[in-house]
């Protein structure tokens, strides 16, 4: 993990942008999350059962800054069966897929199936670089690359659903970097009346996951921010 030049960058710019002025308790509740990233860190189980969890490095675009995270793959089992979720159709070519670190044996298996009995992949869309994540399947994806197919079948998951899905670690990032990348986000917008933010657990665009920010008084706070070049 390695974050350093990440939180340079957005601190920094939220600094310049009177952000944390406009916002008193925003920048203690980020330091807040970041420490808390440290300490799910510090008290991570080494012991990982690597069939039960997908792991993905992301990159944060800041220099070489990047993080992993996990999913546990029973848990979106049973939270896709559950929920009844229907099964769609994603286009390959919009997929974020690790087709290159991909256990060869398997690759096999899956060269000598039908496609009609591969199991549907399951696929998170992650906000915070705007990508459409394979959590799991990515032989099936590279097999289906292999095979000339445009679209593969399977479930999607909203990104409020990485707080059932992964572990204490892998989430705190997750919400962490959602928070940076919207803020920053909210503070390029030139047209106030699309601007619109608030404090919401859903991860979806202009919300963020927190509790001690308020965010009132918008629109005004919103000209202030546009004038703090």
């Amino acid at each position: 993990m390695q974050l350093k030049n990440t939180i340079d960058f957005y601190f920094s710019f939220f600094e310049n942008k009177k952000l944390f002025r406009v916002f008193p308790k925003l920048k203690e509740e980020l330091l807040s999350q970041y420490n808390q990233i440290i300490y799910n860190s510090d008290k991570q189980n080494s012991n990982i059962d690597l069939f039960q969890e997908y792991f993905q490095v992301i990159d944060t675009g800041i220099k070489d800054d990047h993080y992993i995270v996990s999913w546990l793959i029973g848990k979106i089992d049973n939270l896709v069966s559950k929920n009844n979720l229907p099964k769609v159709h994603f286009n390959i070519k919009s997929l974020f897929s690790d087709i290159e670190n991909l256990d060869p044996n398997k690759s096999l298996f899956y060269s000598n199936k039908d496609e009609k009995d591969f199991k549907p992949i399951y696929v998170s869309y992650y906000l915070p670089i705007g990508n459409l994540i394979v959590v799991d399947g990515n032989h099936r994806v590279k097999e289906f690359i292999n095979r000339r197919k445009e679209k593969i079948e399977g479930y999607y998951f909203t990104p409020d659903w990485n707080f059932q899905t992964m572990n204490e670690l892998s989430f705190s990032l997750y919400k962490f970097h959602h928070n940076l990348v919207t803020l920053h986000s909210l503070c390029q917008k030139k047209d106030i009346n699309l601007w619109s933010f608030k404090v919401d657990k859903s991860l979806m665009p202009n919300t963020f996951y927190g509790d001690k920010t308020v965010f009132k008084n918008l629109i005004f706070k919103k000209f202030l921010l546009l004038f703090c070049k």
